[in-house]
């Protein structure tokens, strides 16, 4: 019954996006409902952790952004952090954009769900998103958390007992690029609900910009290469889960949504294009966020006017766009957004 709700949640979620294609409000929201987390990962990309922060969790200012953003008609919401499950109202959360209509999708490393999460995932929660950068002790040392990788593991076989599917999600920088394939061997054989393993580049944000841990450009078409010949090997996807420029990759995929069809609030309420990207265009404690998304920065944004000449006249361009628009956000100071780190000098 479970799974038949949420199949017909997803059906009417996709029937109204058909709907409504021009895009007046955010097809979905990434909420990041907390900056705390149980783990200390050594490629942290959240820009807060830089620097000493003060966050107060308030149901008032919560339940605020929470009804701002239900106010947007927006379709989905997608709970981050920090950890979203270390947020004392992430039942409450669920809970309340379930209610109003809303689908809901959850990004955790899976160190935090007791029971009562559990229960609030299954019935509430349409899909979830679990961070494995590696098996057993390395990925308790990538994420700076003794006994990470048997949490995460007890975890999944809860979800496998009850029919649950879920998506794996493989953060690649040098300390793990090696151990991709056996990461991959190992699930193929200990888990059963595995609907996709998405592997992601670190960006040169956060930690990453400060520990030079990022993999170098032939390491990332190496990775490229990599995960095109792993199609249809596993009885679950395999797939790059960011946005490289095609003419590294040449994995066609369709463009970043970011500041087209979504849009990242923090927890703080302050509206960004990204999550790696902390140039705020305003706050939802104060500003409507159907109005925010019509910002004129966001507007130029949009345009793609900025791109570099070679960009704008590749033939690639319409699903391409560049890359990834916020991998150079700590090295392009004052600057919110650029073309793919690939196609500028930094990397070797």
């Amino acid at each position: 019954m479970i799974g038949f709700q949420k199949s017909v949640n997803l059906f009417l979620v996709w029937i109204m996006i058909l709907k409504r294609m021009n895009y007046d409000t955010p097809l979905m929201v990434e909420y990041g409902i907390t900056p705390f987390c149980n783990a200390n990962c050594v490629f942290c990309l959240n820009y807060w952790q830089k620097n000493p922060f003060v966050f107060k969790e308030s149901w008032e200012k919560t339940k605020k952004i929470c009804d701002n953003i239900i106010s947007a008609d927006v379709f989905e919401v997608y709970l981050t952090g920090g950890e979203p499950t270390c947020s004392k109202f992430f039942d409450k959360i669920v809970k309340y954009f379930y209610n109003a209509g809303i689908s809901v999708a959850v990004s955790t490393n899976g160190l935090n769900v007791t029971d009562d999460k559990l229960n609030s995932i299954l019935y509430y929660v349409d899909k979830i998103g679990i961070s494995l950068h590696s098996v057993f002790g390395a990925h308790d040392k990538i994420m700076n958390h003794p006994g990470a990788f048997n949490k995460v593991d007890g975890f999944l076989k809860k979800l496998d007992s009850v029919g649950y599917e879920y998506s794996l999600n493989y953060t690649t920088f040098l300390g793990n690029y090696a151990n991709l394939d056996s990461t991959l061997e190992f699930v193929n054989k200990n888990y059963v609900g595995v609907s996709g393993f998405n592997i992601n580049r670190v960006s040169v944000v956060g930690k990453a910009f400060m520990d030079h841990i990022i993999l170098p450009k032939s390491k990332q078409i190496e990775l490229f290469h990599k995960i095109k010949s792993l199609k249809n090997r596993y009885y679950f996807d395999v797939d790059l889960a960011d946005v490289g420029p095609y003419c590294f990759t040449k994995i066609k995929h369709k463009p970043c949504g970011a500041g087209f069809s979504f849009t990242y609030v923090d927890p703080w309420g302050n509206n960004q294009l990204c999550i790696m990207n902390n140039v705020s265009f305003g706050n939802l404690l104060e500003t409507d966020l159907a109005k925010l998304w019509h910002n004129k920065e966001i507007l130029k944004f949009r345009s793609l006017e900025w791109l570099p000449p070679k960009c704008k006249s590749c033939k690639s361009v319409s699903f391409c766009q560049g890359g990834c628009k916020f991998s150079q956000s700590e090295l392009k100071s004052g600057v919110p957004y650029s073309e793919d780190i690939l196609l500028g000098d930094y990397l070797k």
